[in-house]
């Protein structure tokens, strides 16, 4: 669990490791069968074909296993997502309105969307229901309170 600099966790996400594992195994036969077949036939296409799908099983591995585990900070003046591709932080102070992406119905929707003063910034699927997390970052915009601190 995380404690730092007054901030707590409020959420975690972490990637589908079922969809992960299934595309790494779809390309990486794709690029298994498409070498055997280029082998066999000679053929300058089918060599790059395979290429391009190794290409594709690497690039899956990576963001499945390395690429997109985010946590939601909050701290008493700014929300951060930590992740490793294209982290941000929004202050306190410029959060408008919170709600789900489906306006007026959280338990239907699948993400948090907050309302800035330069726009909306869809927030990245987390375990944590968007139910759960609206009335947490409308505690938070309103007091800079983080009510509960979330798991680790």
């Amino acid at each position: 669990m995380g404690n730092a600099a007054g901030g707590r966790i409020a959420a975690t996400a972490r990637p589908n490791r079922l969809l992960t594992i299934g595309h790494l195994v779809v390309w990486s036969v794709a690029a298994v069968v498409l070498s055997c077949a280029a082998f066999v036939v000679h053929s300058g296409v089918l060599v790059v074909a395979a290429g391009v799908s190794a290409l594709l099983a690497v690039l899956w591995g990576w963001l499945g296993f390395v690429g997109q585990v985010a946590q939601l900070w909050l701290t008493p003046d700014s929300l951060e997502l930590r992740r490793r591709l294209r982290p941000y932080s929004i202050r306190r102070v410029d959060v408008l309105a919170v709600h789900g992406n489906i306006e007026g119905r959280p338990m239907w929707s699948d993400q948090v969307v907050l309302e800035t003063a330069t726009g909306a910034r869809p927030l990245p699927g987390f375990t944590e229901r968007p139910a759960e997390l609206v009335p947490l970052l409308e505690r938070w915009v309103a007091t800079g309170h983080v009510a509960r601190q979330g798991p680790g």
